[in-house]
C-alpha cells in the first residue's frame, strides 16, 4: 500500500482508521527508540570527553583507568585498542585488551 502522505493521509485516515493508527504509532514508537539510542550516545560521548579532559596527567595508570571508564560508560564487555600499522598496511597492532587488565599489549594481526 503506497501513502502520499501530503496529499492523501487524511482520506487514508477517515477510510483505515485502524491501520492510519497503527501506522502512527509504529513510526511513534520506532522514532522513540532513535531518540532514545541518540540521546544515551551522545551522553556516553559528552562522559568520555569530560573523563579525557579531566585526566591530571597521562600514564600508563591513567590510561588504563579511562579505558574502563570508557567500558563502564558505553556499556561494554571487552575494550580492544588498536593502532594501525603505518609500515604493513593490512596489519594492526593490539595495545589493549581489558580481558587482560593493567597490561600492555603488543600483538600484531591482520586487518
Amino acid at each position: 500500500m503506497y501513502i502520499e502522505a501530503k496529499k492523501d493521509f487524511m482520506k487514508f485516515l477517515e477510510k483505515f482508521p485502524s491501520q492510519a493508527r497503527d501506522i502512527l504509532v509504529y513510526i511513534i514508537s520506532i522514532t522513540n527508540e532513535r531518540v532514545l539510542a541518540s540521546n544515551k550516545y551522545i551522553t556516553s560521548i559528552y562522559e568520555i570527553n569530560k573523563s579525557i579532559r579531566d585526566l591530571k596527567e597521562i600514564t600508563l595508570k591513567e590510561i588504563f583507568l579511562l579505558f574502563e571508564k570508557i567500558k563502564i560508560i558505553m556499556d561494554s564487555e571487552i575494550i580492544l585498542f588498536f593502532e594501525k600499522n603505518y609500515v604493513m598496511k593490512e596489519f594492526l597492532t593490539l595495545k589493549y585488551d581489558s580481558r587482560i587488565p593493567n597490561k600492555m599489549q603488543d600483538k600484531i594481526v591482520e586487518s
